[in-house]
Order: C-alpha cells, then sequence, then structure tokens
C-alpha cells in the first residue's frame, strides 16, 4: 500500500521520507515486507503521499469470500490458478443477493479450458455462490481499466 501511494504519487522513497519525516531505510523496510508499519505510521507516510487512510467496515461478501481465501487458493494453485483477486460487485460492496461474484486469476500455461471450468466449478462450491472466474492474460481492455480499481487481492 505504502509503495503503490508513493509510485502513484510520483515520489521516490528520498522524498516520501523527507516529506513524513519517516527513515527511507524504514519506508524501503515497509515496502518489502520486512516490518509493518503501524496504523500511525501509515497515516503519516499516506498523507505525506497526498492520500487519506480511511478505516471502514469490508463489505460483507468481500468478507465471505476472505473467509475462505485459504482454500480457495490451494484448490486453484493445486488446479494451476494463481494471484487471485475479486473484483466488480463484491469487491466494490454494491452487490446484490443474486450477484455473481468476479475473480482474475493468472492462471498456467498448460491450463485448457476444461481445467479453467473445474477451477470455476471448484470456486463455487467453495463460496456458495456463482462465480465468473476470468484469467488476467483473457482480460478484455473494454473491462481490464474498471476491473484493476476494483481489485482486491486475496
Amino acid at each position: 500500500m505504502i509503495r503503490r501511494a508513493r509510485v502513484d504519487a510520483g515520489l521516490t522513497q528520498s522524498v516520501l521520507a523527507e516529506r513524513s519525516g519517516v527513515a527511507q531505510s524504514v519506508i524501503s523496510s515497509y515496502e518489502k515486507g520486512r516490518r509493518e508499519p503501524s496504523a500511525s505510521a501509515l497515516d503519516v507516510l499516506l498523507t505525506a503521499a497526498g492520500f487519506r487512510l480511511v478505516v471502514e467496515p469490508e463489505p460483507e461478501s468481500l468478507h465471505k469470500v476472505r473467509t475462505h481465501s485459504a482454500e480457495l487458493i490451494a484448490k486453484l494453485a493445486e488446479l494451476g490458478g494463481h494471484n487471485i483477486s475479486v473484483f466488480g460487485s463484491v469487491a466494490r460492496g454494491d452487490d446484490r443477493p443474486d450477484s455473481d461474484v468476479d475473480l482474475l486469476i493468472d492462471i498456467d500455461d498448460s491450463v485448457g479450458l476444461f481445467k479453467l471450468m473445474k477451477m470455476r466449478s471448484v470456486a463455487e462450491r467453495i463460496l456458495g455462490r456463482e462465480v465468473d472466474l476470468i484469467p488476467r492474460n483473457g482480460l478484455k481492455a473494454s473491462v481490464s481499466e474498471t476491473a484493476l480499481l476494483d481489485e482486491v487481492p486475496l
């Protein structure tokens, strides 16, 4: 999150360090996942990058997907799927009871149509809802920008 905010703001780690009063080496550690910032440190860094930290409840449907994320990740990995993200109405929190769950996924080169259909079936069984499983490399350009804005990695 820190790296994304910094890059989106067009800042180097050194400039962010100067603006925030946090050492550049600490920012580097946060971005590499070697250290975890406190909520107040995160707020300071995001503010220095021109963003606001807003804490709000996660949408209920997204929370339910996250509850099953470990099983979903493990089962789809067995079938050649990796790097799963939720996008669309469930990610935005404006889904309805009849909405499906839109999932973006990276797939191994060996994954064909039948294995992709099996992944979808497995995901639907785990989540208890219809699933739209979209390989990232097959994402239409017209949908790509919106999907990536909504994207919530599992």
